[in-house]
């Protein structure tokens, strides 16, 4: 207990961990004044020296094939900030309020029962109203809503001390802007039309069904991706140690703990999943429900969750999507049913931010439309180009890719790396795998936060830090290295 419990002791602190200790027991520590000390050395996410012909994982830590379980938001955390999140789900670091969560979690309930009372079908006979307009309609919807709001709202979580019922008490208030800006949705989404303004509208198509809290269990491999890679690029196929390699280079190399035999198990649920009908195909439309801050066109056009949810439908089996359920949803008569029908392709993912009120109030509009999430795959290929939406000409623009070096990563081929590097700039290629190899990066670094040794780099925080510094080494470095002085 006494040395799991002092801090000089946490591998995940010190790069000298197992140095010799000195003759009176304690451990023999480098300077650690700054996050310098830690990354100088090889930590999670810094591949480790190869030898000529060595695959990316190298030949030491070739073992049996191990399964990752992840989910969406943890694949998140992860990349946004490794040490953060270990810190959290290993440490027992800071974790989110309780009021904030419950005052989400209310959200979606009411969404998922305007789904399951079918608020949200095209057809406004279905909801034993005569509404002459979308306004009226809109204000029936809403009505409905917020009645379902109070209702919940009466049996908030169980476990809330009397602050954090009172902090969701105090919420109500924004609670009425959001009730309207699910009605605005719920109603002007299902026109013919909507999302189809300016000179490159987005094809949203028409509403045909609803999947409410959809479940997905899904494990992936090198193997499945390197079939899509192969469809891609059928002249120059890849095997899984190359692929492995490839992937490793776009994020700057993975943590030692992963291999290329290792499977990553992705389970959650998604929100909302819309079976829509465009120029006569049926498709499938992500929608992740947001009740924090507003996103940024970036930060959706790049969200990580939706990029499982994507993969998590994608390579489901048959076997896994008669197993996965909704807690509501509707399908028109004659539209497909993505539970029953087989596999459907996507062709939107956004984050609704509800409290954000709609782009435009006539047609309803929401602002997550134009940066919405591309599809990571067109017919069993990577996609190869983005499309222009109007008000981003150049999708591209928004994608988070640094330039990628001229010379080829350790371990891949420079053919294949000048292949990559030629798919850059307006080919959206380059996104669809750095998309995959983060999820993978995550993986590994959940791998490598139970291992004794395991080192967290601190440049690998991508959180918004002015002085350059990870927020959360700042916080080990104020609360525990002073005290070590």
């Amino acid at each position: 207990g006494l040395q799991e419990a002092d801090p000089r002791f946490w591998p995940f602190l010190y790069a000298d961990f197992d140095t010799e200790r000195s003759s009176n027991g304690a451990s023999e520590r480098p300077d650690t004044d700054s996050p310098a000390s830690v990354s100088k050395v090889t930590a999670v996410g810094e591949p480790p020296a190869l030898k000529p012909g060595e695959s990316q994982q190298g030949e030491a830590v070739a073992t049996s094939a191990q399964v990752v379980s992840l989910s969406p938001s943890t694949v998140d955390q992860i990349w946004r900030c490794p040490l953060e999140w270990v810190l959290s789900d290993r440490y027992s670091g800071p974790q989110p309020s309780r009021v904030d969560t419950g005052f989400g979690s209310l959200i979606h309930q009411v969404a998922q029962e305007a789904t399951n009372r079918g608020l949200d079908r095209p057809d406004p006979g279905k909801l034993g109203r005569n509404a002459q307009s979308l306004a009226e309609r809109k204000s029936m919807v809403g009505a409905e809503l917020m009645d379902i709001y109070h209702e919940f709202a009466q049996n908030p979580p169980a476990g809330l001390n009397p602050r954090e019922l009172y902090g969701i008490r105090s919420k109500e208030h924004q609670a009425e802007g959001i009730i309207d800006n699910l009605a605005s949705y719920f109603v002007h989404s299902t026109t013919d039309g909507y999302g189809c303004g300016g000179k490159a509208p987005v094809p949203v198509g028409s509403l045909e069904g609803v999947q409410s809290e959809r479940s997905f269990n899904v494990t992936i491999t090198m193997e499945d991706f390197c079939r899509v890679w192969k469809a891609t690029f059928p002249g120059n196929a890849l095997d899984r140690e190359q692929f492995f390699n490839l992937l490793s280079g776009l994020v700057g190399g993975f943590p030692e703990a992963l291999t290329s035999e290792t499977s990553v198990r992705l389970s959650g649920r998604i929100d909302r999943l819309e079976t829509r009908c465009i120029d006569g195909r049926h498709y499938l439309r992500l929608v992740d429900y947001k009740t924090g801050k507003v996103h940024s066109r970036g930060d959706l056009f790049n969200d990580l969750q939706l990029v499982c949810y994507q993969l998590g439908l994608a390579f489901q089996t048959d076997e896994e999507r008669r197993r996965s359920d909704a807690e509501a949803g509707w399908v028109l008569p004659g539209a497909p049913d993505p539970a029953q029908d087989g596999m459907l392709p996507v062709s939107q993912s956004l984050l609704f931010d509800v409290g954000r009120p709609a782009k435009d109030a006539n047609t309803g509009t929401r602002p997550e439309e134009v940066p919405y999430q591309p599809p990571i795959f067109h017919e069993g290929t990577f996609t190869s180009a983005y499309q222009p939406r109007t008000g981003v000409p150049d999708p591209s623009k928004l994608a988070d890719l640094g330039d990628l070096p001229a010379e080829s990563p350790r371990g891949v081929d420079q053919e294949v790396w000048d292949l990559v590097r030629n798919h850059g700039g307006g080919s959206q290629i380059v996104w669809d795998l750095t998309m995959v190899a983060r999820v993978f990066f995550a993986a590994g670094v959940s791998l490598s936060a139970d291992r004794p040794d395991a080192l967290f780099d601190p440049s690998r925080c991508r959180r918004d830090r002015k002085d350059g510094v990870c927020p959360a080494w700042k916080r080990l470095a104020t609360n525990l290295l002073e005290d070590q002085e």
